[in-house]
């Protein structure tokens, strides 16, 4: 079975000319996956009784890194098969999505050795959330300095994926928090993709205000950059 997908590629070329004129279509074959493609798949244990993972990430001494939304962040060693838990995020609140999410490692990690992260926390009047950073210095984390807080939270919508790009700004996913239209409110955080530098202020060139890198986004919870340097999110 097989699939032919049409690209349309139009190209005005001015005023007065047929809006037909310049188009070229493309044809794409795509194959289907049938049974015969499949792969077996083993299935191996090698890390039980945590509780809500929401994060993974690989530090350059290929050691992984993890979020637990109640608020522990551990790192994993996959030769030893050995996990610590480098230390607990203070104030944060776990209420359905919400808690403890996004991780990432400052770019010259460990040299610089700084860990960020994305929490909810409560404001008094509801949920917020806050990104903050902290030193690993002799096998734990130091107490979090917060560098951005100000956006809504939610039991869910939350967004917080972060992610350092080539470019060595930092990128953050923000949901909408249930209110779908602040998505294209630039006096709003949420429902955005920020960008900010390392010390948690905007990053120069961002095209929608001060910290704003993308709008319109219902609840991301997916970054990654492929690696042409396309930002892809989900």
């Amino acid at each position: 079975m097989r699939f032919v997908i049409a690209l349309a590629l139009t190209a005005i070329i001015g005023v007065g000319c047929d809006p037909y004129a310049g188009q070229t279509e493309t044809d794409v074959v795509i194959d289907a996956v049938t049974a015969a493609d499949r792969v077996p798949l083993d299935v191996e244990t090698v890390l039980g009784d945590l509780e809500t993972v929401w994060d993974m990430i690989w530090a350059p001494d290929g050691s992984m890194w993890f979020s637990e939304r109640a608020g522990r962040i551990s790192r994993f060693d996959l030769a030893e098969r050995t996990r610590t838990v480098v230390g607990e995020v203070p104030n944060v609140l776990e209420s359905g999505e919400a808690g403890l999410m996004g991780v990432a490692l400052h770019p010259d990690f460990p040299d610089t050795p700084m860990v960020y992260a994305v929490h909810s926390y409560d404001t008094g009047s509801g949920i917020g959330n806050r990104l903050v950073r902290m030193r690993f210095e002799d096998g734990s984390l130091g107490s979090p300095e917060v560098l951005l807080n100000g956006w809504a939270g939610r039991r869910n919508h939350d967004g917080s994926r972060i992610v350092f790009g080539s470019d060595g700004f930092l990128y953050i996913t923000m949901g909408d928090a249930g209110n779908r239209p602040v998505s294209q409110d630039l006096s709003s955080l949420n429902g955005k993709i920020l960008r900010l530098t390392a010390e948690g202020e905007p990053a120069p060139g961002n095209p929608f205000g001060d910290h704003i890198w993308s709008l319109g986004h219902r609840n991301p919870q997916g970054l990654v950059f492929h690696p042409n340097g396309m930002l892809y999110s989900a």
